[in-house]
């Protein structure tokens, strides 16, 4: 074997305007990430010379390759891997997960849309981001002027291969959590091959090491004590910004003043997970850990399930579009006997509208009846600037944080509307309300 690898290593011509390219090529990475990480005030604090050698590594893979489907593979891999990581970077200020590529591609219309909103705000490193990937692109026309070499071939198989099978056959904790001191090269490397490796096929044959723990139908023990019950579920609305929670900007005046009175109870919650279609189906149904597509498809535990058997009239709006809810019967709508979304307003499945409407909804409520309702908001969703009206423009809109922070005003406005049309219509009620996720 060694005397093999020291003929292969013989044979082998130097390349060097090739390895040049590739020099200057991984500089430009490192430094492209340097930029953006101070653009977007992230730390500073990343091993450069690792970063260089990684994107060394898959840079001198692509020009000297001489399988060209292997060269593009590479080169498509290593650009996706760019654009997503520094997205996410410019965004959220971290690199991806190994579950987030597949939300990405589980989600891509609603990642589409969060990203084409973030663009006009952040075009500098964007601009950066766009020119690194064309950058990259370009090795793989470039490798027609390059000396190729069959043996590197192997070795770059071997390198792209290596960490996947490391974390699917020893269970390598690779890529798992990112590292801020990781380049953008090697996070991603690590994420993909974890994504490859684990998540992949868990998503796929639905593989759980989490024990599947049903629970039955909980005993009724008395009659209602209230007759209506309004549930307000918020959209993408963090604890962090409602300043009744103590936000430094005043964001929730109306909570805030709801807060001396001692009806009212105000906790910080935390949701069960990051996206609408799961964590609303895990809301409604009462789950407390993962694992749980048998306990939510049993219904045992769905809250307008126990609310029918309760005597409620139970009633869902939303200002959603029909295509964004589309995980509505996990929420049991075979309990549910007022199902409504936005298409009643805009006459378009794909539509959303206004949260205002969610008040013209509770006027179709019955007073003569128990009522369990849930008025479920389109709220501080991406775009944000979409989420509120001119009257709520107090922060402004140069920064999506402010336009976010406009959003929150609105959403309670409408909390605000919600709150009186409920003390006006019903005599025994209770208000609830909490959010999807942050």
């Amino acid at each position: 074997m060694i005397k093999f690898l020291k003929e292969k290593f013989s044979s082998m011509h130097i390349d060097t305007k090739g390895i040049i390219v590739c020099i200057v090529y991984s500089l430009l990475l490192v430094f492209g990430e340097y930029i953006l990480r101070v653009l977007n005030n992230i730390s500073l604090d990343f091993n450069i010379f690792e970063s260089f050698y990684v994107a060394f590594f898959f840079s001198i893979s692509i020009m000297l390759s001489s399988w060209k489907p292997l060269s593009w593979f590479i080169a498509l891999f290593l650009s996706f891997g760019i654009m997503a990581e520094f997205s996410n970077l410019i965004y959220f200020g971290y690199w991806l997960l190994p579950m987030d590529i597949w939300l990405t591609f589980d989600r891509f219309s609603e990642v589409q849309e969060a990203s084409l909103s973030i663009i006009s705000h952040n075009l500098i490193s964007f601009s950066i981001v766009i020119i690194t990937v064309l950058i990259t692109l370009f090795l793989v026309y470039y490798r027609k002027y390059s000396i190729k070499n069959v043996f590197l071939n192997y070795l770059v198989l071997f390198g792209l291969l290596l960490f996947p099978f490391k974390i699917y056959f020893a269970n390598d904790t690779a890529g798992r959590r990112f590292k801020m001191t990781d380049g953008v090269a090697l996070t991603y490397l690590y994420a993909a091959s974890n994504f490859t490796a684990k998540i992949l096929p868990d998503e796929i044959l639905e593989r759980s090491n989490i024990k599947i723990r049903l629970r039955n139908k909980p005993k009724i023990k008395s009659k209602p004590l209230i007759d209506n019950i309004v549930f307000i579920m918020g959209k993408s609305l963090s604890a962090h910004y409602i300043s009744t929670l103590g936000y430094k900007d005043e964001t929730t005046p109306f909570l805030d003043n709801q807060k001396s009175d001692t009806s009212s109870i105000f906790r910080t919650a935390f949701s069960a997970a990051l996206l609408t279609d799961a964590s609303l189906p895990f809301f409604f149904n009462m789950i407390k850990q993962p694992n749980a597509n048998q306990q939510i498809m049993s219904m045992n535990t769905n809250l307008f399930r126990l609310a029918k058997e309760q005597k409620y009239k139970t009633s869902f709006f939303s200002t959603q579009s029909e295509t964004n809810i589309y995980f509505m019967p996990l929420l049991g709508t075979k309990y549910i006997d007022v199902n409504k979304n936005s298409s009643i307003v805009s006459k378009d499945i794909r539509k959303s509208v206004d949260d205002k409407y969610l008040i013209d909804f509770l006027d179709t409520i019955s007073v003569k009846e128990r009522n369990f309702v849930v008025l479920h908001q389109r709220g501080s969703h991406e775009p944000y600037k979409e989420k509120y009206t001119a009257d709520f423009n107090k922060f402004g809109n140069k920064s999506l944080k402010s336009q976010y922070l406009n959003s929150v005003l609105y959403t309670r406005y409408i909390i605000n509307e919600i709150v009186k049309k409920t003390e006006e219509k019903f005599r025994k009620y209770i208000i609830v309300y909490t959010s999807d996720h942050g």
